[in-house]
């Protein structure tokens, strides 16, 4: 009879580990939370930090500057090239102030757009100002009286009136006045005021 033996070398009946078995288990990484995704809030397709503000799809790396007084392209300057230029117009006429610009998006109070006042404190003086004669540069021109032509006449004895004979056009200067009806220019108590005020005048033979 042939009776088998049961050595050591026999499989054991006690059971193996997983991971013996080389079956996968899990660890403390493994179970950790993914890490977290930027979101576009307002679905403008850009995301933080480049998007500067998520809260508005209107700004973003790539939008246009405009004048608001926003960032809007995320650059770290606000309205950059696009401010526009007003003028002081300290007189109230509309014509600015070439020396005093002011940069904004819209006119401040006191500022408008056009910058070719010479004197910003004379309503009377801009460029579509009348010249008058009144040896003041009144349009802005560079030019003084140009517009002014008044009739003259000669004034040669200096008493502020005229000899209807001698005429010319302009504004009045030395020899020259507005005024005529003088009946005598070489006498410049002869002339028709009436200094005395009795109702009499030189030129009509009021001696006293």
């Amino acid at each position: 009879m042939l009776v088998v033996g049961l050595g050591s070398g026999c499989a054991s009946d006690t059971p193996k580990s997983a991971a013996a078995e080389g079956t996968p288990t899990s660890s403390a990484s493994d179970s950790a939370s993914p890490p977290s995704v930027p979101i576009d809030a307002d679905g403008d397709g850009h995301l933080p930090p480049s998007d500067c503000n998520d809260t508005d799809g209107t700004i973003h790396p790539e939008a246009m500057e405009v004048c608001n007084e926003k960032d809007d392209n995320c650059d770290g300057e606000i309205d950059e090239g696009v401010l526009l230029t007003f003028y002081a117009d300290a007189d109230a006429d509309r014509y600015g102030d070439p020396g005093a610009p002011v940069e904004a998006c819209a006119a401040p109070d006191g500022t408008v757009a056009d910058q070719t006042d010479c004197n910003d404190d004379d309503p009377e003086i801009h460029p579509d100002a009348l010249d008058l004669c009144n040896r003041v540069d009144d349009d802005c021109d560079g030019e003084v009286d140009e517009d002014g032509e008044e009739p003259l006449y000669a004034d040669t004895d200096g008493d502020g009136f005229g000899d209807d004979g001698v005429r010319s056009t302009g504004c009045p200067s030395d020899g020259w006045t507005l005024d005529s009806g003088d009946c005598d220019d070489t006498d410049p108590s002869a002339n028709p005021a009436d200094e005395d005020g009795d109702g009499l005048l030189t030129c009509d033979g009021d001696c006293d």
